[in-house]
């Protein structure tokens, strides 16, 4: 999706949820999605919606293939889960030689899309658009338009969807034989409280972001993480792929700087790379959005007629809090009020349950079925409005190796063997690669960024559809040379500072597809 006025300023629903336990690496300024490329040749989208200020100032605009969409309404606990499960997380392990007593951590392109008939003419550049489909979804009017750039932003303007003339160049790279924009906005009875994820379906074997869209309303930097579900390992196919140094990660801190080492690595590569944070099975998340005993509680709960029967039968379904929930009780309960029999004292059973299940439960359903496909692959990078010239195209690859962990791992060895106390103790990190540094050199410092003399980027390659990576850069023997050989340690005395996470994603973004 892309905002045609102001950047978002708010998180979307379970997103901004981090733990104690394991906080997880910040993203800020983030567009999330979650594409589904599935055998009966249809692509699925969700995106998280993330937005702040009044509701009729409220649009999207999105470029799709020469088909009308399937627009239904996703759910936001699909993006909570991947994060929880997928995310990278950095653990670093500490292992104690001797005795220390009370030792601590020390100072540690071309556009094209699929499917396209090539013998539909261009948009007519002196007709007016075509409205091809509308309706209502949730809490969203849309409409489906056809038409040149210029004739476009007029109906958009014309229809009460808040854009300015300066949206017009921007669509222009969308424009191609048969092409068309999904609009969204609020409807005219919904508020910025009832913001859900929007799903829809078109056809197509390729998924696709169009970047240069959202570049009128980027941050510097914007992050871009996507999940795609498929038969195997998703790729980038005309971005570059890169594999990043783990020496120059803030271990100490549980990879607090991770994006700030993708955001340089990226840049590396030429400003157009994508990283592989996960690729594994997604059956394992099956059940954890819906499942059959859930169903058969709201089954139970179209069966009653009693209001407190009703509500003790939700809360079993033990449903997570997320804008879905808000948009569902809407009319019923104030938004952050607790369900509850008092607070729905009154409500019609019937009619609340319809409300509920439409626009709460359905919605889980639909997300749920995403985990029926058998691989899911995450990917991120970061982008600077300059360097969104080229949309990104992601495809399925079998020929890769296709299990990539989220768990990164390193030990931080103590020693502390002979006279050596807590405060001359020696200290070195040990990566998973074999890798052996003196922690005194930067990676567990205070300021949470490595000053290591290596590069972001350890390795930059280029994949496709099918075939093995061609590798561009390979700085492997480089940081090799650079590692401590006889893994001694210095000592250090300072202790690292645990700064505080506080994840704040923003989910603005669209898609398109590839040529067959």
């Amino acid at each position: 999706m892309f905002p045609l006025m102001q950047a978002a300023h708010a998180c979307g629903g379970l997103a901004c949820a981090t733990t104690p336990a394991q906080p997880l690496p910040v993203v800020q300024n983030a567009e999330r999605i979650a594409f589904s490329l599935q055998p009966d040749g249809m692509v699925e989208v969700h995106v998280q919606v993330s937005y702040e200020g009044p509701p009729d100032a409220f649009a999207w605009l999105i470029p799709i293939a020469a088909a009308d969409p399937e627009v239904f309404v996703s759910n936001d606990a699909l993006f909570g889960l991947l994060d929880r499960a997928i995310a990278p997380l950095f653990t670093l392990n500490r292992k104690v030689e001797g005795n220390c007593g009370r030792a601590r951590l020390g100072c540690m392109a071309e556009m094209q899309f699929g499917g396209v008939p090539v013998s539909s003419p261009l948009p007519d550049e002196q007709s007016p658009a075509v409205v091809t489909a509308e309706g209502q979804v949730g809490p969203y009017d849309y409409v489906v338009l056809e038409g040149n750039a210029a004739a476009v932003t007029g109906y958009l303007q014309a229809n009460a969807f808040d854009v300015t003339d300066a949206i017009e160049p921007a669509l222009q790279p969308y424009i191609f034989p048969g092409g068309r924009f999904l609009a969204v906005r609020l409807n005219k009875d919904a508020d910025t409280g009832d913001i859900a994820p929007l799903g829809f379906r078109y056809p197509g074997d390729a998924a696709s972001i169009p970047i240069q869209l959202t570049a009128i309303a980027a941050a510097e930097d914007m992050g871009v993480q996507v999940h795609v579900f498929g038969d195997a390992r998703a790729v980038p196919e005309n971005y570059n792929h890169v594999w990043i140094d783990e020496a120059k990660i803030d271990w100490a801190n549980q990879g607090a700087n991770y994006y700030d080492v993708v955001a340089r690595a990226v840049d590396q590569a030429g400003g157009h790379a994508f990283v592989t944070e996960f690729s594994g099975l997604a059956g394992v998340f099956g059940g954890r959005l819906w499942s059959p005993d859930r169903e058969g509680i709201v089954t139970q709960m179209a069966t009653t007629t009693d209001l407190a029967t009703w509500v003790r039968l939700y809360q079993q379904l033990d449903v997570l809090v997320s804008s879905n929930v808000v948009y569902a009780f809407d009319g019923y309960l104030a938004e952050g009020e607790l369900v509850t029999a008092e607070a729905l004292a009154g409500a019609d059973v019937s009619a609340l349950h319809a409300q509920v299940d439409a626009r709460l439960f359905e919605s889980l359903r639909v997300t749920e079925d995403l985990f029926a496909q058998p691989w899911v692959t995450r990917l991120s990078t970061t982008l600077d409005p300059a360097e969104m010239t080229l949309d990104p195209i992601f495809v399925i690859n079998p020929d890769l190796p296709q299990v990539v962990s989220n768990q990164r791992q390193a030990d931080l060895l103590v020693d502390c063997r002979g006279s050596r106390t807590s405060s001359n103790a020696r200290f070195q990190l040990l990566l998973e690669d074999g890798r052996a540094y003196d922690a005194a050199k930067g990676t567990l410092d205070l300021s949470g960024v490595s000053t290591r003399d290596t590069h972001d980027a350890l390795i930059i390659e280029q994949l496709a559809a099918s075939g093995p990576p061609v590798v561009l850069v390979d700085h492997t023997e480089d940081v090799m040379d650079g590692a401590d050989p006889s893994r001694e340690g210095r000592g250090c005395t300072a202790s690292p500072v645990m700064p505080g996470i506080a994840l704040g994603l923003l989910g603005l973004l669209g898609l398109r597809r590839r040529p067959s």
